[in-house]
């Protein structure tokens, strides 16, 4: 027997399964943690993870990336990033999304590791959150494919069909392949 999980607790499963919350250091002598003098400037001007300027968020993303560590992957080099390997090209695109994508409080985000379903995915969800604005004889779907209709964040599609996502109207359905 086969059990059905529905997408938005497939996503959600997603996010909590790649949630990495960092551990803090601890004493050799102790299991409480060790937080030299060194480390808390000012307990008043302490800022969050989110407000923090980081590396990747100044640098150029090729400049950025090419100061990461490399190894050789099947079909070419792979760069380390935040414990994930990715191909060079990619990171440089998902670093300049990082900078420009500007969430919205409505948007779907559809997200999936590859090769495991995102079209069918897609497809599925794309056809549910419009089910009421398309008929049978007029729907997309008979005419473009499921990539074209939900775009992936991180990859701009080239060509007369490209579509901005800034422009999308709400809510948006975007893919992403990014843990």
């Amino acid at each position: 027997a086969s059990t059905s999980i529905e997408p938005c607790l497939l996503n959600r499963l997603y996010e909590l399964s790649h949630l990495r919350l960092p551990s803090p250091p601890t004493s050799a002598m102790s299991a409480q943690p060790a937080i030299a003098p060194s480390m808390i400037s000012d307990p008043e001007s302490a800022s969050t993870e989110s407000s923090t300027i980081q590396e990747e968020d100044v640098l150029p993303p090729k400049d950025f990336v090419a100061a990461l560590p490399v190894r050789e992957g099947w079909s070419g080099s792979l760069v380390q990033y935040k414990n994930y390997w990715f191909r060079p090209r990619l990171l440089e695109r998902i670093l300049l999304v990082k900078q420009a994508f500007v969430p919205r409080a409505d948007d779907i985000i559809l997200a999936t590791q590859p090769k495991c379903g995102t079209t069918w995915l897609k497809a599925l969800a794309f056809t549910i959150t419009n089910r009421s604005r398309y008929g049978f004889s007029d729907h997309p779907l008979l005419t473009r494919h499921p990539q074209h209709v939900v775009p992936f964040i991180e990859i701009p599609v080239a060509g007369p069909n490209h579509t901005d996502i800034h422009t999308l109207p709400s809510p948006r359905l975007l893919a992403t392949h990014t843990p």
